[in-house]
């Protein structure tokens, strides 16, 4: 599905990536864990294509990204940015309906059908109530449920998200995590999302790549990458592994087990 080989990444002669290599296929939730700074949303956005790397290149079924059109690219990738866009000027509806807009024919915006499959996207991720609503009157949580909404609606082979649990209580955090790993088990999709909490990590990623100073770490399936020896080295601070009364993996800074 995804094929990323030797990428590398400059801004104003500063190497912010280096020689990341990834292979991703579909039906796998990735999750991009490392300290602030280390490259994360910058990997996304070259993924997507909003970066040009200045070396190597991104694959998207076999053909090189930069000779997709900008398009096609939305009819295949989605994006839930970390730092949601001003849309208050529309309701809780018209925002996910947009995500219809990369099939629309010409200057035509979604229609009928593109708002009933914006309801029923709703109704999966329990927002009914907040169709009709505008995006000025809804918290920041609740505006991030309707980003990932509008990225379901445009039913995307790859969804790539910065951060998609900040400013989510914890229901809605696993909520977020377990509509993804449904997405991906039962449609094939492919996850890429950029993530701080590390259980969640645990609990949720089928595969992890970690990143330090623009360079991998590891990368590879979660049960491999995520343990305490890894994540210390990656956060530089020692990490203790312990096992839940559920049985669950949990990891933590030794200092606070």
């Amino acid at each position: 599905m995804l094929k990323l080989h030797a990428l590398s990444l400059e801004y104003a002669h500063h190497r912010v990536l280096e020689d990341i290599n990834l292979e991703a296929e579909a039906g796998q939730l990735w999750v991009f864990l490392g300290p602030n700074g280390s490259g994360k949303t910058s990997l996304l956005k070259t993924i997507l294509g909003f970066l040009t790397p200045s070396k190597g290149q991104v694959l998207l079924q076999g053909k090189a990204l930069g000779n997709l059109s900008h398009k096609t690219r939305a009819q295949h990738m989605a994006w839930v940015p970390q730092h949601l866009p001003d849309n208050s000027g529309f309701s809780a509806l018209e925002l996910v309906s947009m995500g219809r807009l990369p099939f629309c024919k010409g200057l035509q915006g979604p229609g009928a059908r593109e708002r009933q499959m914006a309801l029923h996207t709703l109704e999966e991720l329990g927002l009914s109530a907040l169709a009709h609503r505008p995006l000025h009157q809804l918290s920041g949580g609740e505006r991030r449920m309707l980003w990932l909404a509008r990225a379901f609606v445009q039913n995307p082979r790859v969804l790539c998200l910065d951060e998609p649990t900040a400013f989510l209580d914890m229901p809605k955090q696993n909520l977020t995590l377990q509509l993804l790993q449904r997405r991906c088990q039962r449609e094939g999709l492919l996850a890429l999302v950029v993530l701080h909490e590390l259980n969640l990590a645990l609990s949720y990623a089928t595969h992890a790549l970690l990143l330090k100073e623009g360079r991998m770490q590891a990368q590879g399936p979660a049960a491999q990458c995520l343990n305490a020896h890894s994540l210390g080295a990656l956060f530089d601070m020692p990490m203790l592994q312990a096992q839940s009364p559920c049985g669950h993996t949990l990891l933590a800074p030794a200092s606070f087990l």
